[in-house]
């Protein structure tokens, strides 16, 4: 099966910044990897980076530091949906896994679980408030969704905003 949509697969590198919120976004796309990176100033904050397959693509878990919950990482999630759902057929199955990071607490697990739920992910099995760990997650790519974000930090970007800088 060939889930690409080739004249529509936009590759290439692109920028968006945002002076008055004092931040930027960089996007590198190819056939074969998509890499979403946050920076405030000259400083990386968060990347998300997904490996597209065949048949599947394998989302990295959201790395990196900044505030929790501020809205980051739905705007990293929210244009990888975005940017696939344009370029690759709907049914190809999308997956991950809600790793621990630095909080492996139960109550950090319980966040990315939930995080991940919010777009719309199935879980292989339904989160357990006693015990600290991965979970497992999927999804057809045209059941992902776009969420709304907290603008207090950073307002939604979309991928028309920014500039192409290389094919």
């Amino acid at each position: 099966m060939n889930i690409r949509k080739l004249e529509k697969f936009p590759t290439g590198s692109y920028s968006y910044a945002n002076l008055d919120k004092g931040f930027s976004i960089s996007i590198k796309l190819n056939i074969n990897q998509l890499e979403i990176e946050f920076y405030t100033g000259c400083h990386r904050i968060k990347y998300l980076y997904l490996n597209i397959r065949k048949d599947e693509i394998y989302i990295s878990e959201i790395l990196g530091s900044g505030k929790k919950r501020s809205g980051l990482g739905t705007v990293l999630v929210n244009l990888a949906i975005e940017i696939l759902q344009s370029c690759i057929d709907g049914d190809v199955k999308v997956m991950g896994t809600s790793a621990r990071g630095a909080d492996q607490s139960i109550d950090g697990c319980k966040a990315r679980y939930y995080f991940w739920k919010y777009f719309g992910f199935k879980f292989k099995e339904e989160f357990n408030a006693q015990l600290a760990r991965d979970y497992s997650f999927e999804v057809a790519l045209n059941e992902l969704e776009h969420r709304t974000i907290n603008d207090k930090y950073y307002p939604l970007v979309l991928f028309s905003a920014f500039e192409k800088l290389t094919a």
